[in-house]
């Protein structure tokens, strides 16, 4: 098994305490007690609150973007690519809700912090940009994915599994 390196265990120290206690407690006291270094250790990595909060977001975007690209592989078809954000928005399996919801709550007062999400999303609609598709469909049709997983990460969704399970069904059928 591969040790992450001592950056990316202060990331996912920095994770477990927002998922585990909310961004309120998401000090860089706790997440070195966490991740078992000193506050110093911690500091040349992530001088700041900020700084860290910037390293969570850019590592989630990234994430997803990898896990967008392994989804659709090598198709580059309207197809491929409108199924393949479905399934990374509401089936991919590494997706935690928790995360998502803390850095939410944390972000709300870092607003500098919301641009690798605006790029993310860019991309995926330029993506698309690009195809032969109709526009509007295609954008309603993430538009409708992105609510649900929202609505699903801020614990409000109406839905059922099985409703859910339908809805994601007509979203990759529409796809």
């Amino acid at each position: 098994m591969v040790r992450p390196s001592g950056k990316e265990a202060m990331l996912d120290a920095a994770e477990v305490v927002l998922t585990e206690q909310g961004a309120w407690r998401l000090t860089l006291d706790s997440v070195a007690e966490q991740a078992q270094v000193s506050k110093g250790g911690l500091l040349y990595h992530f001088p700041t609150k900020d700084a860290l909060l910037q390293a969570m977001v850019a590592r989630l975007m990234a994430h997803a973007t990898e896990r967008r690209k392994a989804c659709r592989g090598e198709a580059a078809d309207a197809a491929a690519i409108l199924k393949a954000d479905v399934e990374t928005a509401l089936l991919d399996e590494e997706r935690d809700p928790q995360l998502c919801a803390g850095l939410i709550s944390a972000l709300a007062n870092c607003p500098h912090l919301k641009e690798p999400i605006r790029s993310f999303h860019e991309s995926r609609f330029s993506d698309l940009a690009a195809l032969d598709v109709d526009q509007n469909e295609s954008a309603v049709l993430l538009l409708a994915a992105d609510g649900l997983m929202l609505m699903e990460t801020l614990n409000v969704s109406p839905f059922t599994k099985e409703q859910r399970d339908a809805l994601v069904q007509t979203m990759l059928a529409m796809a």
